[in-house]
This record gives structure tokens, C-alpha cells and sequence, in this order.
């Protein structure tokens, strides 16, 4: 359902004789009142956890030699929320050796990449005329060694011209097989104070190699140490902060199958502003039983530790 039909279903359900609305925007009035409260449905239904797996998401970014700290914006993430600190591991970006062709070979054995991953190209030279490093390219007609790449999913070959120079690298969002992966360690998590304790001070400042324990700092950014060098990509995960719903075609992010308790949210509000009883009481009823079914569904599970020594 997108905000419209579900702004539409929650009409019906309070049982408003008037004509379906057909857009959500510039409404005034009651038809107005049931936009926002749907829209509020939806908000407050998102805060309510910070743990919904549908809010759930992996961030991919690659280390800068000397940085030790990268925003959520440096991590690629635009709807930031919330850390998941235990999720953090690096691979190492693996060597490839391009062609000045028509179009440009990428050789990398046993890439297992597929056609439609997104490949990015890094570099401590400079790259031929036709890439530019930190672009997201599509792998095209990959085989076991080599793929060449489109600058859009399923499009053209790139050509290639000019020269080329250093070690060139690249990281993927393929997170299933890509063979950089093969290098991958987990990070482990440390607390901030700590973390300034072991990788900020004095000497250990100028320490500069391959990171192994992640910090978050008190501005929610994400702490590498020790403080790397380039050429790794870091993966983790993170939960999405709260959005709106503004237009008619936007679909909430919770799975389909639930958006029925975004409208017996909307339909309690209807009720308590009507000081409708039987409407505040099915309101009520629906979103208990629809938010015990999110629950089940969207919550992830609850580990059991064994005996302690």
C-alpha cells in the first residue's frame, strides 16, 4: 500500500461516506487530519523499536590513509539511526589491471562477480580517461578472470583511453561472494574512552595499518583502530532513523503484509478525535493484534547464552 490507498483504507475503516481521496496533498479539513495521522501512524510505529529488522541495513566504506573517523555521511549512510557495533569487519581491497581498450577489460582472478554488481575503482595514481575512482560502475559480461563495466545496470561497455598509473584496487557491494571477501576479519567493538586511550595518544597516534576494533564517538561516527591505511573496505550494519511519508506513491518500508496496523493507528486517532468509543476500542483491538504480529515477524531473536563456567 502506498500513503494514499493506505490514507483511503483508514477513511473507510472509520466508516467516511465521502469519496476516496486521490491525493494526499493540499487537503484541508477532516481529509487533511486523516493524512496526518496516518502519516504519524507510520512515524510512531517506526520509533517504537529501535530494533525493527525492515529498519535494518548495511553501510560499505572504504578507509582513507590518516582517518581514523568517518561520519555516517562518510559511511554512505543518508537515513542514519543507530550503530549496530557487534556487526563491523574489513576485507582487503584486491589489485586488478585494467586495459586502454575498447571497451576496458578489468582482470581479477576468481572474481565471482555477477553482471549487475556495482564495482568501485580506487587508486594511488590516477585512472585511465573514462573511470573515475569512487564512481559505482556495473559489472558487465564477467567471467572467472576478467568483467568490463557500464556506467549504468545492463548498459554499454566503458572505453577506455589515455594511460593509467599506480596500484589500482576495488571494493564491490557484492557481500555474498566477491572474492575480496576471502580477507575478511571481524572488528572488534571498544568503548569509546578506551578506544581514545589506545589509539589516541602520544605516539600511537602515528601508528597507521590495517584496523581491527571499531569505536562509536559521542557525534555517532564510526572510529577505526588503529588508525588505518587505505586499500580496505569496512562493512557494517545499521538501523534507519524515522521517516515521513509525503507523497502519494511513497510506500512505507515495513513489509506489506503489516501496513494494515499503520491504518488502525491512524483509525485510533480518528476515533479519540471524534470521541468515538466503539471506533477508539476496534482501533485499539486491530493495532494490538497487528502490532503482536510485527512483533513475531520484525524482531530479531532473542539468544540464549549457555552455562557459565
Amino acid at each position: 500500500m502506498n500513503y494514499l490507498s493506505i490514507v483511503n483504507a483508514a477513511r473507510q475503516e472509520g466508516g467516511v461516506s465521502a469519496s476516496d481521496l486521490t491525493t494526499v496533498v493540499g487537503q484541508r479539513g477532516e481529509a487533511k487530519r486523516f493524512v496526518d495521522w496516518c502519516n504519524r501512524a507510520w512515524l510512531d510505529l517506526q520509533a517504537m523499536r529501535q530494533d525493527w529488522l525492515w529498519m535494518r541495513s548495511t553501510a560499505a566504506f572504504q578507509t582513507i590513509a590518516g582517518q581514523a573517523t568517518y561520519t555516517p555521511a562518510q559511511a554512505g549512510v543518508t537515513n542514519f539511526g543507530l550503530w549496530t557495533r557487534d556487526t563491523f569487519r574489513n576485507y582487503s581491497n584486491p589489485v586488478v589491471s585494467l586495459t586502454i581498450a575498447s571497451p576496458c577489460v578489468v582482470s581479477l582472478q576468481a572474481n565471482r562477480l555477477l553482471a549487475g554488481d556495482t564495482v568501485t575503482f580506487s587508486t594511488d595514481g590516477a585512472l585511465p580517461t573514462g573511470l573515475t575512482a569512487g564512481t559505482a560502475y556495473y559489472v558487465v559480461s564477467p567471467t572467472a578472470d576478467a568483467f568490463e563495466v557500464s556506467a549504468s545496470s545492463g548498459g554499454s561497455p566503458i572505453n577506455t583511453t589515455g594511460s593509467q598509473s599506480g596500484t589500482i584496487t576495488i571494493t564491490s557491494n557484492n557481500t555474498a561472494s566477491f572474492v575480496g571477501l576471502k580477507t575478511e576479519i571481524f572488528m572488534g567493538y571498544v568503548d569509546w574512552e578506551d578506544y581514545r586511550n589506545a589509539y589516541l595518544y602520544g605516539a600511537l597516534r602515528s601508528i597507521e595499518t590495517r584496523a581491527f576494533d571499531i569505536s562509536i564517538t559521542p557525534n555517532k561516527s564510526i572510529a577505526l583502530g588503529p588508525i588505518p591505511i587505505s586499500g580496505y573496505t569496512v562493512l557494517g550494519d545499521y538501523y534507519m532513523a524515522p521517516t515521513d511519508m509525503i507523497f502519494d506513491t511513497d510506500i512505507p518500508s515495513l513489509p506489506a503484509k503489516f501496513h494494515m496496523a499503520i491504518v488502525y493507528k491512524a483509525l485510533l486517532s480518528y476515533g479519540m478525535y471524534e470521541s468515538a468509543s466503539e471506533v477508539v476500542l476496534r482501533g485499539t483491538a486491530e493495532s494490538e493484534k497487528w502490532m503482536r504480529r510485527i512483533l513475531a515477524d520484525q524482531v530479531g531473536e532473542i539468544v540464549v547464552g549457555g552455562a557459565l563456567a
